[in-house]
């Protein structure tokens, strides 16, 4: 039986400075804000959350697989309160939630916890708007948390294509936490049917929000152009929401691509201690010669595919090309097209 870690917070902060540099950061210049700012002549209380709670499990293979959790959770953190930190915010607002909460800090490209890319919102429209214009082949399991949601407070409901834009911005920094954690799954840990599948369930859970997020932006952006004119060419002149968007979209498909380049890698551990690894339509089996016990996980490629299929439609590949063109562009043309 694995023995369990002693010090649950040591752990996992050692093991993020030391395999992920990046969500170490994140989760150190979320806990170094202040807990009240000035807000003009108010004193505003904004409680930090202790990244400790996203912790699961007790043993250094349960709580490896928190860890992009905790990155995740902690970065939606750090997206809000940063802005607010530093001033970015209407001193005006008497609604916290509003105008105290008007923009959004990302880490993406050559953007550091110090110096972020500071997006400020337009204005938007409630997510759940489009609920109806997405296809029931992509209605996952995030389609029904963060699209198709009625609750009244939620971030991509709320904030609209920037609270999607937020979260595609969390699960980039999860999984790429998995992804840098590999060497310690490779030196420290059995390299038996347990620690890989755990390593790919990790990975595979969360990788294709990747595609999800991307249709869901796009989405929103194509209903935007066809029924509020004037949202959306808010959002496409939003030169900052532009290039996070570009940025997410070729680091998410890179960090991708690269793992399923390791893959070579990891099926020679797996061959050096005889376990086989095999997939089907939906599942991937690890899985010793002789035995009759199997072990099988998710690997969400027939999602993945869906996502890929839809994003081909002609207009969402318009919309994209004018996100991801020059900075300077203003390709962001309305259209009175019904939907």
């Amino acid at each position: 039986m694995a023995q369990p870690v002693s010090d649950r917070r040591n752990f996992a902060l050692e093991t993020l400075k030391q395999y992920a540099p990046e969500g170490y950061a994140i989760v150190q210049a979320y806990s170094s804000f202040p807990e009240e700012i000035t807000v003009g002549n108010r004193r505003v209380r904004l409680p930090r959350t202790d990244f400790a709670i996203y912790l699961r499990g007790s043993n250094r293979l349960q709580l490896l697989g928190s860890l992009s959790t905790v990155v995740h959770e902690i970065t939606h953190g750090y997206t809000h309160r940063f802005p607010q930190q530093h001033g970015t915010i209407d001193v005006n607002a008497e609604d916290p939630g509003a105008g105290w909460n008007n923009a959004q800090a990302y880490l993406i490209g050559d953007a550091t916890v110090e110096d972020p890319i500071v997006v400020t919102k337009t204005e938007v429209f409630r997510t759940n708007a489009i609920a109806d214009q997405i296809p029931v082949e992509c209605h996952s399991l995030r389609y029904k948390t963060y699209v198709a949601s009625t609750e009244p407070h939620l971030g991509a409901q709320v904030d609209g294509v920037y609270g999607l834009l937020d979260e595609w911005h969390a699960y980039y920094q999860g999984v790429r936490t998995t992804f840098e954690l590999y060497p310690y799954y490779q030196n420290e840990l059995p390299g038996d049917i347990a620690t890989w599948s755990a390593y790919y369930q990790d990975f595979y859970g969360s990788d294709y929000a990747y595609l999800e997020f991307k249709y869901f932006i796009l989405k929103y952006l194509q209903f935007a152009r066809r029924k509020y004119p004037d949202i959306y060419t808010g959002i496409m002149q939003n030169q900052a929401f532009r290039k996070v968007y570009r940025q997410l979209d070729i680091q998410f498909v890179n960090l991708i691509t690269a793992f399923e380049e390791r893959n070579v890698e990891i099926e020679t551990s797996l061959a050096k201690a005889d376990i086989t690894m095999t997939r089907d339509a939906t599942v991937l089996w690890f899985y010793k010669a002789g035995d009759r016990n199997r072990v099988g996980i998710g690997h969400f490629r027939d999602v993945y595919a869906s996502f890929e299929k839809a994003l081909q439609e002609a207009e969402l590949q318009e919309i994209h090309a004018a996100l991801v063109n020059d900075a300077n562009s203003t390709i962001y043309e309305t259209t009175d097209k019904d939907s």
